[in-house]
């Protein structure tokens, strides 16, 4: 799961990354997120970038959310401005529900994972948490979550370990051009 997981948030990151800040073209809806991230980091973002997507391949389906986070406190134009979250499960796009959030290494009860990163440099994934989709349309998914996450950062010649909670809303549209729902 944790490959495919990948793969999907990475075609995930581009359908984020083609999404321009003031686009005002009819397609141009892109969604909404407020995140707040607590423990070893602090920090607070929110935006107008959350994207939706499910592929099918011989080996099923895969739902994803991408949030790109456009950070309020930096410069937005500079890469190590980039904050990003991608929430996934094998499975199609969820109905209305709580649903739990699993270690992204798989152990723990089948359900979601969350991988991120805050500034580019500090990657972080799900240890467990909960996931509250109060909307699931055929052109929306929303809802709210809070994630207890481990993260990691380099520090000198060693790494150190993060214990973070994230817990945010979003309000995803379809990724545009993207998979199918």
């Amino acid at each position: 799961m944790k490959n495919w997981f990948v793969c999907l948030s990475g075609l995930m990151l581009l359908a984020l990354a083609s999404c321009k800040k003031n686009s005002t073209s009819p397609n141009s809806k892109k969604g909404t997120y407020n995140i707040t991230i607590s423990g070893d980091i602090n920090k607070t973002l929110k935006g107008d970038v959350a994207l939706y997507g499910t592929d099918t391949s011989p080996d099923g389906t895969m739902f994803a959310v991408g949030i790109g986070a456009t950070d309020v406190s930096m410069n937005n134009t500079s890469p190590s401005a980039s904050n990003y979250l991608f929430i996934g499960r094998n499975g199609s796009k969820p109905g209305t529900g709580t649903y739990k959030f699993m270690n992204v290494d798989g152990s723990g009860s089948e359900g979601f994972i969350a991988t991120g990163s805050v500034n580019d440099n500090i990657p972080y994934y799900s240890v467990s948490g909960t996931l509250d989709i109060n909307e699931s349309s055929s052109s929306t998914v929303g809802g709210d979550f809070t994630i207890q996450a481990m993260g990691f950062q380099q520090n000198g010649s060693s790494i150190d370990t993060l214990h973070i909670t994230v817990k945010g809303t979003f309000n995803a549209v379809q990724a545009p051009s993207g998979p199918s729902q």
